[in-house]
């Protein structure tokens, strides 16, 4: 059986050589050179030679190679991670239009341990349609990122305040589970309850030198390099919690308006909703 290869010679000239498949590859020198006397000259060297044996790669070569992610999962063993601060991040999402003179914004929580790392706590829109949104938890092997543009450190109770007890929190009330505004936005607003839900519960310092409502307030501005901040209202969102308050209370009004009968009793709960 004979193979063709496309080879060019010295003057750059294209030419099919023919060669039998079995000698294309040899044991030594010599035998190379020897059926390499078969060719035309302006076709040497084409077979190729190899005096070595099939060497099994190393083992560092086998072995897959080890993440240096700066961030992962959370693991089991991160809930023992002791928090130093609660950080507010509110972060650069770039310009959407290039005629944009100002930057967009989107704001998550970073529990800074005392391993000089943090887990970063972000309610995100996964997709462009996703009315709601995806609840993620990070562990960080940084306490401070390059996207930050302001931040908004709180600190922790000194009773010995975990990973854990913040995380359970978030999912006792249910703040992983919520539905973002109309635009698409609402990640201000979910920032916003969790650390009030946070500063409730006695995990943030009494003497911390930035207070709860400090950051609170901070969220309503808009942040860009460079630039003064500029006031921009939050869009909130609505937990799923509270949902069904909301449909009691557009029932107790809709039953008002119609004028039908006493509506003392209706829409039970409405009246405790909380505004933020």
């Amino acid at each position: 059986m004979n193979i063709g290869f496309l080879a060019k010679d010295y003057d750059n000239n294209a030419k099919c050589v023919y060669i039998k498949a079995p000698k294309l590859v040899v044991s030594s020198e010599a035998q190379a050179d020897k059926e390499n006397t078969h060719l035309a000259p302006s076709s040497k060297p084409l077979l190729l030679m190899s005096s070595r044996k099939h060497i099994k790669p190393s083992s560092s070569r086998t072995k897959p190679r080890e993440s240096h992610s700066p961030t992962r999962a959370v693991e089991t063993s991160d809930y023992d991670l002791v928090v130093k601060a609660i950080r507010v991040t509110i972060h650069t999402t770039g310009k959407f239009f290039e005629s944009d003179i100002r930057s967009g914004n989107h704001a998550s929580i970073f529990l800074l341990t005392s391993n000089d790392a943090s887990v970063r706590l972000n309610m995100t829109k996964s997709s462009a349609d996703a009315t709601m949104g995806t609840y993620k938890i990070k562990y960080c092997s940084y306490q401070r990122t390059n996207s930050s543009l302001r931040d908004f450190d709180l600190t922790a109770t000194s009773q010995g305040l975990t990973v854990g007890h913040v995380l359970k929190l978030i999912e006792k009330k249910k703040r992983d589970e919520y539905q973002l505004a109309r635009s698409g936005l609402g990640c201000r607003h979910w920032v916003k309850t969790v650390i009030r839900d946070f500063n409730d519960a006695g995990f943030i310092s009494s003497s911390s030198p930035l207070k709860t409502e400090d950051a609170v307030n901070g969220l309503r501005y808009n942040y860009s390099k460079g630039k003064n901040p500029e006031l921009e209202e939050i869009d909130p969102g609505t937990f799923v919690t509270d949902i069904p308050k909301q449909v009691n209370r557009i029932r107790h009004t809709n039953t008002k308006d119609s004028g039908s009968g006493s509506h003392g009793n209706t829409g039970s709960g409405s009246g405790s909703v909380k505004r933020h």
